[in-house]
């Protein structure tokens, strides 16, 4: 899930907590898990992308991205595509592991 403390939660199916991934700097407006097994996180001024199940961050977009606050977002084997409601279509290629 994600929230406006400026983090995002991992959860299993039966509701048992498993993970808090904290970094951004404010509210959380989504996450999507990539092809690779590795999360993808958006706020509004960042992106970062966390090694699965460690949580330890793999790569931050940061900076010509405002506002990311209420987009969509696609992934592709070769990155992770972001969608603005509000703007153009931004593409984006993270770092492999």
């Amino acid at each position: 899930t994600s929230s406006d403390d400026d983090t995002a939660r991992l959860w299993a199916a039966d509701g048992t907590p498993l993970a808090v991934l904290t970094g951004h700097t404010s509210s959380v407006s989504g996450l999507v898990e990539l092809a690779d097994g590795r999360l993808a996180t958006w706020s509004a001024n960042e992106v970062i992308v966390w090694s699965h199940p460690d949580d330890s961050p793999d790569a931050e977009i940061t900076g010509a991205l405002l506002p990311l606050s209420s987009q969509a977002v696609l992934v592709s084997a070769t990155g992770v595509y972001l969608a603005s409601a509000f703007g153009p279509l931004l593409a984006f290629d993270l770092p492999g592991r």
